[in-house]
């Protein structure tokens, strides 16, 4: 009812609203959306989840229209979040992790098989299922009976006139129920299934069904950072992600340094030649660049107008927020000469609300969110906040985050001093820096860049350990 519910798509249950909502127009879709093996990283809210979950094939299934050719791979979400950190977020030390190698890597298995048999069953009920899909009956048996084989360990009982998928799809949840629960016990399976079961079980899908012989199959592990499973957990089921099949890739997500690259044999996977790693925070950053600069814009757009139009809305984007149009022709310029009985309306218009955007959709949504608010706008609302609410709201909102680093832990009240200081270097450069000419005009000085700089030759300065961890916090 709301076009701001739903800020996190963990939340989002349904599909099919999760594409009507999703912005194509993301400016890092294409790089994540290909056929290469990818870590994407960047902060909580930039919209990680949203893109993988907008990928799996499963959620493409449910629309009334869909044109699956343009879709680049067929994808398998897995939610480190939603399906593995309460099942394995309790093994935190190596000798736990290797005491039970076999049965993490047996539940990862089992999790991605689930997926993709689910994924066959919404194929299987389609009209089209094998002339453009090729799954015929025969083929549909022929990857239960693999299954079947595969997990040769699980009792299982034949039902007749249950579709097979659906039984094999039964079977693999009671073999994860079981295999979890024999981990808590702290008892061993008798038998679990090896490294390379998702190699072979890719294997057989491009062998068997037609569609993946031209869509390559891509599991999107989704949130595998540390804070949601153990570096010791991640070690052992990178044994699996990074094996090299021409059948199947890996696409990872995490916090930017939350994915430990390292197997349990030591091999590390480059992030230069294995995989392309897409940074979002940086993606939406470089956009600053002048010819990049209305891809943000188109983003920050479709993002606001997807979700007014699935929440009924009769405005748009451009209607109830308008342009940024600055009489001193900048936002700095604007900020830099402050007139005396003039209300503070600098900061307004769907292109401001783009630039200040450094890729976390949730502040984006939020700063919207604001907005509304100040302007009471409701479902008939057709008239523009006004640009003093617009300008109110995203000062409210800045506030707020930056109050927000407080409680932070544990180096919260370092990092809060270390950002208002940066911010009031800022402004005193903004406000009482040396002018530049620009033309016939003389406009403020650009914000600094935070580099280290290092004379030639000279050893680089190393950080201590309190100082270290500090710096990765900030990032």
């Amino acid at each position: 009812r709301s076009p701001f519910e739903f800020l996190s798509a963990e939340h989002i249950s349904d599909d099919r609203l999760l594409v009507q909502i999703f912005a194509k127009s993301c400016p890092w879709l294409d790089k994540v959306s290909g056929p290469d093996p990818c870590l994407v990283t960047g902060p909580r809210g930039c919209g990680k989840s949203t893109i993988f979950r907008w990928l799996s094939l499963k959620a493409h299934l449910g629309q009334p229209s869909i044109v699956f050719e343009d879709l680049r791979i067929a994808g398998f979400y897995i939610s480190c979040s939603t399906d593995l950190q309460n099942r394995l977020g309790w093994i935190t030390t190596e000798p736990l992790a290797r005491r039970f190698r076999g049965e993490i890597i047996h539940y990862f298995n089992l999790l991605a098989a689930r997926e993709v048999v689910h994924t066959l069953s919404l194929i299987a009920d389609r009209s089209d299922r094998e002339a453009y899909w090729g799954l015929g009956i025969a083929q549909e048996r022929t990857v239960y009976d693999w299954l079947r084989r595969a997990l040769k360990g699980s009792s299982h009982i034949r039902v007749q006139g249950i579709p097979l998928l659906l039984q094999m799809q039964e079977l693999i949840e009671a073999e994860m129920q079981h295999a979890h629960l024999q981990m808590l016990r702290g008892l061993n399976l008798p038998a679990t299934s090896p490294d390379t079961f998702l190699g072979d079980l890719t294997t057989l899908l491009v062998k068997e069904i037609r569609f993946f012989r031209h869509k390559r199959p891509a599991f999107l592990v989704d949130d595998f950072s540390v804070h949601r499973l153990s570096r010791h957990v991640q070690v052992i089921l990178n044994r699996v992600i990074w094996e090299r099949r021409p059948t199947h890739v890996f696409k990872l997500s995490s916090e930017k340094y939350g994915a430990v690259l390292n197997d349990s044999f030591s091999a590390t996977a480059d992030v230069t030649r294995e995989m392309l790693e897409i940074d979002c925070g940086r993606e939406f950053i470089s956009l600053d660049d002048a010819d990049q600069g209305r891809r943000a814009l188109d983003f920050a757009v479709e993002l606001l107008d997807n979700r007014l139009r699935q929440a009924h809305y009769s405005g748009t984007a451009e209607v109830l927020i308008g342009h940024s149009a600055w009489a001193e022709g900048s936002l700095g310029t604007a900020l830099a000469n402050p007139k005396k009985g003039r209300s503070d309306d600098e900061y307004h218009g769907i292109e401001c609300i783009a630039q200040l955007c450094s890729g976390d959709v949730s502040s984006l949504l939020l700063v919207f969110s604001s907005m509304f608010d100040a302007g009471k706008v409701k479902q008939g609302s057709t008239v523009q906040i006004s640009r003093t609410g617009q300008s109110r709201a995203i000062r409210e909102v800045s506030r707020k985050k930056l109050e927000a680093i407080k409680p932070s832990f544990p180096f919260g009240s370092e990092m809060y001093g270390i950002v208002d200081a940066f911010g009031n270097l800022v402004r005193n450069i903004l406000q009482l820096g040396v002018r530049h000419r620009k033309g016939d005009q003389r406009v403020p000085g650009l914000c600094p860049r935070i580099e280290i700089d290092q004379g030639a030759g000279a050893v680089a300065d190393t950080l201590g350990p309190e100082q270290r961890e500090l710096a990765l916090e900030l990032v």
